[in-house]
Formats: structure tokens, C-alpha cells, sequence
């Protein structure tokens, strides 16, 4: 061997723990056999692994142009020249011709590579290949040589593996604690005749305010994995007093004010993350101001997850429909926050709050508790976009319905913030963290349209289930393979997710269009059903009961110029839509309906004379929104 053999061979060999990527152990390999004048390497080159499923992943590259890479991210070819080596284990010089890999094209344009085998625990699981500027001769010893050098990336690699699987398996321990402490938060919530969807919000709403205050990431997902148990004591008090819609007297308050020991004491372990939601369970009820209870802490006495989970469980706790009271504003929840600090939260919290608030009202709308209404508009400010150019959102992708079109550029954003988590190579924990965001999201989001379909009878329902099923099969496979591919999955999942969520954005959910149109057929046919005669009081309340039973939602003026608009062209649909609203109200109303929505279909014609004045004469009849509930105190 050459001076120049051993000197590579020790520097790899001093290197070899001091690379932290798989970029930069090929970024450093390339920079060594540079200097080996008969290798003749020109400084690119890439590692390529096999996954699970014995699929071929570029997982990183050097000196790559574009269509280099894409040709060798989707190559899948056993024959391929990589493949060869994976196949065999042995190390060799091997051609390949871009323009159609592995050997098509004439021999002037090959790209040859000397490919050196990867392996972890006695098993090929990769290749690096190495590029050469012509075809090479190696002796024996040189081939030897090259062996070595196969073997010491294998044993950096072997490093990453073994580090990358400790990471996930201490993951793992945390998601398993994370999904018990998720079930008995919702059934502390189940009891309290609150929704599981208060368990969410209430924990995004923390993560938000404590990103703000720059807690660091690890001590912010404890809090948004423990907040959900901050109420989880309610499982111990008894539903005589839990479930009381009126004021409760002051010895049934002491006895919800149990519910913070309840929950301290239930919450027994001294992980990082048992702790975190015990200091939640305990505290989220004292006051700045030391009036809190159960130990009457002040100030910084009361850990900040405590004092952030106040702010949280208040904020929604108070816009939301209880037992005791209905929900109040927005405005007035915001108003109580910022009236109660100083006194009742942390002051700096409370800043932290209003610069978080456009992102809390955004949690608000997509984590909600009634059905989308496909003709709200939603008044919230542009969502901050990743700077990524992988799933870039434009109006072209747009369903026509708000908050389905805020999920999905909610869905981007999560895609592209996992792009960026893998290419700047975070590691595998991050990237399981990102697919599990993902996951539950997506969750969420499939569940609030089939919801809204099935509110509206949309044929296509059982469609959307299935491929709502398929995503999250394929996540839950990913998530699988994550623990025994580490360092392939997150190119794998990125694959997946711009295949899969361009195509059901595109195609599947323009069939959300369709329930658009249904819900202004469905105001229309109210309108339609009444608007002979002269518009009374009475009249006008009728018609809010009907479209409220059958809408579930406020009948806002505004709402009537899209509905009449979305409806003018569709008369066929509304022969099948009938009996579907028909069912939804009571023996009363049906005559009135059917017979109104019956003279309609008969005029075909919108332009028929009167009939635009008629519903003029009845929106304005509808006058404003009926006024907001008065403010009710939160129950502690």
C-alpha cells in the first residue's frame, strides 16, 4: 500500500467518530480519496440504503447535479449498479449512464463509479458509490484497499444505526407514556361532559404560547404531550358535583378543588415528562397573585407549565359550551385573559398569549366542536409559511370551503416543516416526532370531513374513508419502519406525502366542492319554502328554527348572496337532497319545506319575474346575528 493508502486510512480512522451526519461522513470519505491519485475520484459521490422493503434511498449526495439525484432517488432495478453491490457484498467498478440507468446509452456517456458495500451487524444494508473520471484497472492490493475503506465507513455508519435506534426506542418509551396520559385525559374530559376535541386545543394552545416564551423544544413537547392530564383528577370526584348545571355551593367547591391532589397523586413516576404533567395537574389553578388554590403558590413559585396551562384551559374553557354556561365571544375570552394579569395569570404569559393569538384562533377553528360550515368565512391572518419550495400552496389547490382549506394548508406546512427536518438532518427522533404530528392532524382533519359530508348525505363518503384509511395505514407503516430504517424513512415518507396529498388535495376533495353547493341548495330551499307572504316576525323566527335544525349553524345575512349564487345552476341535485334534509326535521316543518323546495324545482328558472325581489325582501327581513351570549364565569 502507498504512503498515501495509510495516511487516508489513519485519517479516516481518527474521523471516524467525529462526523455527527451521513452528509458529512461523505462529504469527508470524498475529501480522502481525492488524494489517491490512482482512484482518480472526481469528489462526487453518495450513500444510498435499502429499506424494509428493500427499496433503494438516496440519503445523501455530494457534488450531485438534480437530475443525478432523481435519477438515483427512484432507480429500483435489482440490476442496478448499486443494486449489484448490495446484492453481492463485494466492492466493484461499475458504469452507469444517467440518461437511463443502469447501462443504456453508448459507452462514451457512462458514469463510472467504484461502489463500496455498507453494512450493519454482518448484513449489506447500503452503498457508497465513488465517482471515478474513467474506467479503472485496480490491482489486488488496491482493491484490498478499498475493502478497508468499506469496512471503516461501515463501522461510522454502524455508529449512526445503533445511536439512531437507542434515540427511537427511548421515543418509543415516551410515546407509550404519551398515548396513556392522551386516554386518561379524554376520559377526565368524557366525564366532565367535555369533548375530546377541549383535550386538543388546550394542549396545541399551550404549545403555541410556550413557543412564544422560547421554552426549548424538548420541555415544550412534555408540555403538549402532559397538558391533556391537567384535569385528569375529575376521574375521582363524584358526578353529583361534577355534573351540576347550576352554582356550586361552598362545600361542593371544596370538593372539585380536590381534583389538583387527585391528579398530583395519580400522576406518580419521576420521568421528565411524569413530572411535567403532575406540576400541571397540581398547579393550573393557582393564581399569580397567591389566591389560587389547592397551595395558594405566587408568582414564580408555580412552575411555567402551570402557569401557561392556566392561560390555555381558561381561553378555551370559556369559548366553549358547558354544562353551566354557554360560550362566550372570542372577544370577551380575550378580554378575561388579559384582565386577569397580573392577578390571576403570569404577566409575561399573558404577552406571550396576545403575540401567539393568531395562531390560537387558527387552533380555535381547526380543532372545533360543531361541523365545518361550508359557507363561513374565516377572518384569520396568513398562516406563516416554511420556506421550502417541496409542497408550495397556491390557490389552484383551494377547495372553496375556509376551514378545509386552512387544514390543508396546515397539512403543508407539517409536510414541508418534516422536508426541512430532514434535509438539515436532525435525526430520526425529529423526524418520528414530525410524522406523528402528521399523523395526528391528518387524523383530525379527516375526521371534520367526514363529518361535513356525512352532514350534507355526500355520496362519495364511503370514497373519502377509504382513502383517509389508506393515509393513515401507510403512516402507521412508516412509523414501523422507522425503528428498523432510521435513516431512510423521512426521504421515504416525503415521497409519499407529495404523491399522496397533491392528488387527494386536487382530485379526491374537489368532490368537497359539491357539499358547498349542497349547503347553499339547502339555504335556498329554506328561503324558497317561505318567502311567499308577507315576512313577519314570526315567519323570520320559523325560518331560523328550520335552517338551524338543519344547518347547525347561525344564518348570517351575509351568507345569503353565496348561497343563492352557488344554487342557481344545480336543480338535479336537489330532487336526491331532500328527503336527506327532509329527515332532519320534525312533522311540522316537512310540509313547508318540501312544499316551498317542490314550487322551486317546478320554476326552474331563477329569473323568473319577483322571485329576486322575494329574496331580497326575506334577507333583509333576516336583519343581524342574534346578539352573544352574556359572560359566565369559568367553573374551576
Amino acid at each position: 500500500m502507498s504512503f498515501e493508502g495509510y495516511e487516508i486510512l489513519s485519517e479516516l480512522i481518527q474521523e471516524s467518530l467525529d462526523p455527527d451526519t451521513v452528509p458529512e461522513l461523505v462529504r469527508s470519505a470524498l475529501r480522502k480519496l481525492e488524494k489517491l491519485p490512482w482512484l482518480d475520484a472526481d469528489g462526487r459521490g453518495a450513500v444510498i440504503l435499502q429499506n424494509s422493503r428493500n427499496e433503494r434511498v438516496l440519503v445523501a449526495a455530494h457534488g450531485f447535479g438534480a437530475r443525478e439525484a432523481v435519477l438515483c432517488e427512484n432507480v429500483r432495478r435489482p440490476e442496478c449498479a448499486c443494486g449489484q453491490v448490495m446484492q453481492s457484498g463485494n466492492g466493484a467498478l461499475l458504469g452507469c449512464a444517467f440518461d437511463g440507468c443502469p447501462d443504456a446509452g453508448t459507452q462514451a456517456a457512462k458514469t463510472y463509479h467504484y461502489i463500496l458495500p455498507l453494512r450493519f451487524r454482518d448484513r449489506v444494508v447500503g452503498a457508497m458509490p465513488v465517482f471515478v473520471r474513467h474506467k479503472l484497472h485496480l490491482t489486488e492490493a488496491q482493491d484490498r484497499f478499498m475493502g478497508d475503506i468499506a469496512h471503516l465507513l461501515s463501522l461510522t455508519l454502524s455508529r449512526f444505526l445503533t445511536e439512531e435506534i437507542v434515540a427511537l426506542r427511548e421515543m418509543e418509551q415516551d410515546d407509550s407514556n404519551s398515548e396513556i396520559i392522551d386516554k386518561l385525559g379524554t376520559a377526565a374530559e368524557f366525564r366532565d361532559e367535555e369533548t375530546g376535541m377541549h383535550v386538543l386545543r388546550m394542549k396545541e394552545y399551550a404549545g403555541a404560547i410556550a413557543k412564544v416564551l422560547g421554552m426549548p423544544d424538548d420541555a415544550r413537547e412534555r408540555l403538549i404531550t402532559a397538558a391533556p392530564m391537567h384535569d385528569v383528577g375529575k376521574i375521582g370526584i363524584t358526578d353529583r358535583v361534577l355534573l351540576k348545571p347550576g352554582k356550586l355551593t361552598p362545600g361542593e367547591y371544596e370538593t372539585m378543588k380536590r381534583h389538583t391532589w387527585i391528579g398530583h397523586n395519580l400522576l406518580a413516576g419521576e420521568t421528565p415528562l411524569m413530572r411535567t404533567a403532575r406540576d400541571i395537574a397540581l398547579t393550573h389553578h393557582e393564581r399569580w397573585d397567591g389566591t389560587g388554590y389547592p397551595r395558594g403558590l405566587e408568582g414564580e413559585e408555580i412552575p411555567l407549565v402551570g402557569r401557561i396551562c392556566a392561560v390555555a384551559d381558561v381561553f378555551d374553557a370559556l369559548g366553549s359550551d358547558r354544562v353551566y354556561k354557554p360560550a362566550w365571544p372570542i372577544q370577551a375570552c380575550i378580554a378575561h385573559i388579559r384582565g386577569g394579569s397580573g392577578t390571576a395569570f403570569d404577566p409575561r404569559v399573558v404577552r406571550a398569549f396576545e403575540e401567539a393569538l393568531p395562531e390560537l384562533l387558527r387552533i380555535r377553528e381547526l380543532f372545533r366542536d360543531d361541523v365545518i360550515d361550508p359557507h363561513q368565512r374565516l377572518d384569520l391572518p396568513p398562516m406563516p409559511q416554511i420556506d421550502s419550495a417541496f409542497m408550495a400552496w397556491s390557490d389552484e389547490l383551494l377547495v372553496g370551503i375556509d376551514a378545509i382549506d386552512e387544514h390543508h394548508r396546515y397539512l403543508f406546512n407539517l409536510a414541508n416543516e418534516l422536508h426541512r427536518t430532514v434535509a438539515k438532518q436532525r435525526g430520526s427522533r425529529e423526524v418520528g416526532r414530525m410524522i406523528r404530528a402528521l399523523q395526528s392532524y391528518a387524523e383530525v382533519h379527516f375526521r371534520e370531513e367526514e363529518r361535513l359530508m356525512r352532514q350534507y348525505g355526500h355520496a362519495r363518503l364511503a370514497n373519502q374513508r377509504g382513502q383517509h384509511q389508506a393515509f393513515v395505514e401507510r403512516i402507521e407503516a412508516l412509523w414501523d419502519d422507522l425503528k428498523r430504517s432510521p435513516l431512510t424513512i423521512g426521504r421515504e415518507a416525503l415521497r409519499f406525502l407529495k404523491g399522496w396529498m397533491v392528488h387527494h388535495v386536487t382530485v379526491e376533495d374537489k368532490c368537497l366542492r359539491d357539499v358547498h353547493m349542497l349547503a347553499g341548495l339547502q339555504r335556498m330551499l329554506i328561503l324558497m319554502a317561505l318567502e311567499e307572504g308577507p315576512i313577519t316576525d314570526r315567519r323570520v323566527a320559523s325560518m331560523r328554527d328550520i335552517y338551524n335544525r338543519v344547518g347547525g349553524c347561525a344564518l348570517r345575512q351575509d351568507d345569503l348572496r353565496g348561497a343563492i349564487k352557488d344554487t342557481m345552476h344545480f336543480v338535479q341535485p336537489a330532487a336526491r337532497y331532500l328527503a336527506t334534509i327532509a329527515d332532519r326535521l320534525d312533522a311540522a316543518h316537512k310540509p313547508v319545506l318540501i312544499e316551498g323546495a317542490r314550487q322551486w324545482l317546478e320554476m326552474r328558472d331563477v329569473g323568473e319575474p319577483g322571485i329576486r325581489e322575494r329574496l331580497s325582501a326575506t334577507a333583509k327581513a333576516l336583519g343581524p346575528a342574534a346578539p352573544a351570549p352574556a359572560n359566565i364565569q369559568k367553573r374551576s
